[in-house]
């Protein structure tokens, strides 16, 4: 288990030079797969965990449509495209930094009850 989300990762190669077909897709890249597995076995049924869902799969969607857009008609999507791209990546990083916490407090929950589950009962058998 890892101690934190993985950062989201949109570029399917070098800054600039992406092709919408190229950016990855919200299930592909690695904060899409640590929701997929670590993440929804340990926190899915967390608000955060699914506002963090439902922020990461708008961010791989307007990435795209931006990339999508200037590759058809040769220009910028414009300011409030890039703008509400940007409001969403700060929400992703936030909401990541939230349930990194979370994670870590439940991975330090469940290894001191992993750590201290015979205690009990060996306080008993005495």
């Amino acid at each position: 288990m890892t101690n934190e989300p993985p950062r989201c990762s949109l570029p399917g190669g070098e800054r600039g030079s992406q092709s919408a077909s190229s950016l990855v897709s919200h299930h592909d890249c690695a904060l899409g797969q640590w929701c997929e597995k670590e993440g929804q076995q340990s926190l899915g049924s967390s608000q955060d965990f699914q506002e963090l869902q439902r922020i990461h799969a708008q961010l791989h969607w307007i990435a795209k449509e931006i990339v999508w857009y200037n590759e058809v008609s040769g220009s910028s999507i414009g300011i409030s495209a890039m703008e509400h791209f940007n409001d969403l990546w700060q929400q992703l990083t936030q909401k990541r930094q939230r349930i990194s916490q979370i994670y870590q407090q439940s991975n330090h929950r469940q290894t001191f009850k992993k750590s201290h589950s015979g205690l009990r009962k060996r306080e008993v058998d005495y």
